[in-house]
């Protein structure tokens, strides 16, 4: 068996077992940044966090419309960082507009950045991905293929007289009866121009 010092702290954090401590919020499922953190720091007491500011010391960045918090989250020398626009969570998600901002929405981002910036070292990261983790090592893992896409052939005279009527040989001579080819051409041509390529071809 792997102790912690053998193996990565993504495979460490990932193996924790945190879904009895979601919470439901609309139709998603979440994690408390203090049950989050409380995990980390029984596991790697030294992890720091780094809530980034702007040149002036403002906690959020902005666009002059919308804003937004970056926060890092440092384990054994490893930074994962998470930038998480301030959205209004009511309803649908949407991000705020920069003048209906409080300081409130800023420290709730800040804790919700936490939480997923945690989630990129491994911690809860399954209320993210909607499902369980897969085990990557495990070759009976379930295998995605690529969806198969049918490329239907437009069976249908070019309408070019030419080209259809070497069609219609070639049709004829492989066994094909005009009973049978007359429904092909009438997807292009009228009746009187099909008597013209049947003269054509018998004559």
């Amino acid at each position: 068996m792997k102790n912690k010092d053998s193996v990565s702290v993504f495979e460490v954090l990932s193996g924790i077992d945190v879904t009895s401590k979601y919470a439901k919020k609309g139709k998603l499922d979440y994690l408390s940044w203090a049950w989050a953190w409380a995990y980390v720091k029984k596991h790697y007491p030294d992890v720091q966090r780094t809530v980034y500011e702007t040149e002036e010391g403002r906690n959020y960045f902005h666009d002059n419309r919308t804003a937004w918090v970056k926060v890092g989250v440092t384990i054994e020398g490893i930074e994962h960082i998470d930038y998480l626009p301030i959205m209004n969570t009511q309803g649908r998600y949407t991000s705020k507009s920069l003048e209906t901002i409080t300081s409130f929405d800023v420290n709730t981002t800040i804790q919700r950045s936490t939480v997923k910036v945690l989630a990129l070292h491994g911690l809860g990261i399954g209320a993210y991905v909607g499902e369980d983790l897969v085990d990557l090592d495990n070759d009976e893992s379930p295998k995605i293929k690529a969806p198969v896409v049918s490329k239907k052939k437009d069976d249908r005279p070019t309408g070019d007289p030419l080209k259809d009527i070497m069609k219609l040989q070639e049709g004829l001579k492989a066994g094909r009866t005009w009973e049978q080819m007359i429904p092909w051409l009438k997807k292009t041509y009228e009746d009187l121009t099909i008597e013209e390529f049947k003269s054509k071809i018998d004559g």
